[in-house]
């Protein structure tokens, strides 16, 4: 599945020629398992409610894969949105390639989850109180070749975990910044 914020929710999705606009729109489409895991491919441009009217939080479904084309060009900004991916009670399933920007209450707030992966991505530019650029709550995930930056939270500029199996790997931290802890 394909989306660009140039795309329309009127195409088929099924190419970069005929992407879709949103991507919670195109999660509404799919259906992955386990035997059938899909990949939603964004392509360069910038996701957000004044964009592309992208609609957040977004969240994922067990055996799903959101695939920017790279940090660089493929970006994700909640525009002072709360979360702006809020996965809860999911396994398997990851975001690559892609900046994620804009919240004011954690970019990410992965609870009760099982293999999550972030790779990748530039977590940079959110605000919260806890983890403002990722908040994890009792679940298994890793954060592999991840720039994360002027994040500010009150506990956890970057990253705050709570009873979870967290690792993080390859990562580039820099000018986060919390005000009581972390």
């Amino acid at each position: 599945v394909y989306v660009s914020p140039m795309g329309s929710n009127n195409n088929d999705g099924l190419s970069p020629e005929s992407p879709l606009q949103n991507i919670k729109y195109a999660m509404s489409l799919i259906g992955p398992t386990p035997d059938n895991p899909i990949t939603i491919h964004l392509l360069p441009g910038e996701y957000s409610s004044i964009s592309n009217a992208e609609d957040f939080p977004l969240t994922l479904f067990d055996n799903l894969i959101l695939s920017g084309t790279d940090p660089k060009s493929t970006i994700i900004n909640g525009a002072g949105t709360q979360n702006i991916f809020a996965i809860n009670y999911i396994m398997n399933a990851g975001i690559q390639n892609v900046t994620v920007t804009g919240a004011i209450d954690s970019a990410f707030l992965i609870d009760s989850c099982y293999s999550i992966e972030l790779r990748n991505c530039a977590i940079t530019g959110n605000e919260g109180e806890h983890g403002a650029g990722a908040l994890f709550i009792d679940s298994t995930s890793r954060i592999i070749d991840c720039d994360i930056h002027d994040n500010a939270g009150e506990a956890g500029g970057a990253v705050y975990s709570s009873q979870s199996n967290l690792l993080i790997e390859d990562c580039r931290l820099g000018n986060n910044r919390a005000t009581k802890a972390g």
